[in-house]
């Protein structure tokens, strides 16, 4: 793998460099989107610092993820700095830990400090907070996605910037969540949920492919 060395980083990025320089020429921005292994040290040098510093605004910007920034070891409100005027959108997950293991978590549930990372996005021009649960385990995905949603939702004090949140909906998560209601409205009527159907795949997110 490219990222297994210090060399396989230095044509990374030179390749990074050549295909976003051609994509400025059309208006196109390319992006990088980290996960942890950024944070390995080749040569003494940190990955993700040789992208920010080997790059230019012009050829590389970046959409951050709290969760992997903080697997790799960095506060994500702190580190997130460095990428002023290079970031539009940042993905938002949280983590919490059960039986001494990471595992993904519903944000504002987990051990992220998101509210200094929220400010940070505030701070560096941010536009977008995708809100990603990678894993919900043994939870039922609407749940998860319910639970996102109301912790974000109280969490956005600032009426003015409550529009960076966005949760793209998904036609077949929606078809799904609605056969699953029907069929608990015919099996269990008293518990059903009081939302309706129409409301809670408003919030639900593009599934992620991995």
């Amino acid at each position: 793998n490219i990222h297994e060395s210090y060399e396989g980083v230095s044509g990374f990025i030179a390749r990074c460099n050549e295909i976003g320089a051609k994509m400025k020429a059309q208006g196109k921005q390319l992006c990088y989107h980290n996960h942890a292994f950024e944070f390995e040290v080749y040569d003494g040098e940190r990955t993700f610092e040789r992208l920010i510093n080997e790059t230019t605004a012009d050829t590389l910007h970046f959409i951050p993820d709290t969760y992997w920034m903080q697997v790799g070891g960095v506060n994500p409100a702190e580190y997130m700095k460095k990428l002023k005027g290079r970031v539009e959108v940042c993905h938002f997950k949280d983590m919490r830990i059960v039986n001494n293991q990471q595992r993904f978590a519903e944000c504002g549930t987990g051990n992220l400090d998101l509210d200094s990372c929220y400010q940070t996005c505030k701070e560096i021009g941010v536009k977008y907070i995708v809100i990603e649960q990678d894993l919900c385990y043994e939870k039922d995905v609407f749940d998860s996605v319910k639970t996102d949603t109301i912790e974000v939702t109280a969490a956005l004090g600032d009426k003015k910037v409550t529009k960076i949140v966005k949760l793209k909906q998904n036609p077949k998560l929606i078809a799904s969540y609605e056969a699953d209601q029907a069929k608990k409205a015919d099996s269990t009527p008293s518990e059903t949920p009081s939302e309706t159907p129409s409301e809670a795949p408003s919030a639900a997110p593009q599934e992620k492919e991995k």
